[in-house]
């Protein structure tokens, strides 16, 4: 049975990927319907995460969201701005967001990935408060972590492919370069 946000009344544990060190984290709105029931981040079968991870080059195999817990091991952990799931991050107030975003921001600083990475230009805004400057790199850190943006990866988001993977292979080009340090 659905919420009034569309969320499931079902509370079931919806857990960030995170450890120290990460070479990247991903930042998403909230969880989609498909990712709260499994219990597994972009599982939603229109979302493009996985294919652009492993095409990218951020991952060597192609995954699947089951296989969300192996993230770490690649260097790559995720997260979202809200635990709340909806069928659309449109459903909720964006005060919701701005409200969970310093409590986000501090989580991030304590946890000091290399690279934090918001899925979604949107994403960005409620994180930081405002613009981007543009997509890849952005010239503020979050603590010590560099800050990058990528076209949101969502189904319900139309963009070209061809941008959406050269923002993921910049992202991969630069993990990889820190790598070799």
């Amino acid at each position: 049975m659905a919420g009034p946000l569309g969320e499931s009344d079902e509370t079931g544990p919806w857990e960030d990927i995170l450890r120290p060190g990460l070479d990247v984290v991903f930042v998403g709105y909230n969880p989609s319907l498909p990712a709260w029931r499994t219990g597994h981040y972009y599982a939603n079968p229109g979302n493009r995460f996985y294919r652009l991870l492993y095409e990218s080059g951020l991952t060597p195999r192609l995954l699947v969201p089951s296989d969300d817990h192996l993230l770490p091991d690649f260097g790559i952990g995720a997260t979202d701005l809200l635990p709340l799931p909806s069928a659309r991050a449109d459903m909720i107030p964006a005060a919701r967001f701005k409200e969970a975003a310093p409590l986000l921001r501090e989580k991030l600083r304590n946890f000091a990935p290399r690279s934090v990475c918001c899925n979604g230009i949107g994403v960005y805004r409620h994180l930081v408060g405002g613009p981007p400057a543009g997509l890849g790199l952005q010239p503020e850190p979050i603590g010590t972590a560099a800050l990058f943006v990528v076209p949101s990866t969502s189904g319900l988001c139309n963009g070209r492919a061809s941008q959406r993977l050269a923002a993921f292979r910049d992202l991969a080009a630069w993990v990889e370069e820190r790598r070799c340090r």
